[in-house]
């Protein structure tokens, strides 16, 4: 896990805006994400995932945690129903997509 300065948030908004994070970091797993927020070195933390829910105006002054999580996992099926386990790192249009657009695990 690489921690990253002055990092350009251009393509994770999809207004495009290049705003910057003071310290970006990819979390791409559930023991990454905990161990970077018990990390007393950085106490501004801000929780982004793929940025389409928010319009950033200006530079982030804080550890920006990009959660990249991946993972669809049916977790229970029956004739009626599915019940899914979505990591935060998935894409929500494509998932709500169906089963054409993902690989799912069982």
């Amino acid at each position: 896990m690489e921690i990253l300065k002055n990092y350009s948030l251009k393509h994770h908004n999809t207004f495009g805006i290049d705003a910057k994070a003071k310290y970006f970091v990819e979390i791409t797993s559930v023991r990454d994400l905990q161990s970077i927020l018990a990390d007393n070195d950085y106490p501004d933390k801000f929780v982004l995932g793929g940025g389409s829910n928010m319009l950033i105006t200006k530079d982030i002054d804080a550890l920006v945690l990009h959660i990249n999580i991946k993972g669809i996992h049916i977790e229970k099926e029956d004739d009626d129903s599915v019940i899914l386990k979505v990591m935060a790192g998935e894409n929500w249009h494509e998932m709500v997509l169906g089963p054409l657009n993902m690989t799912w695990e069982g």
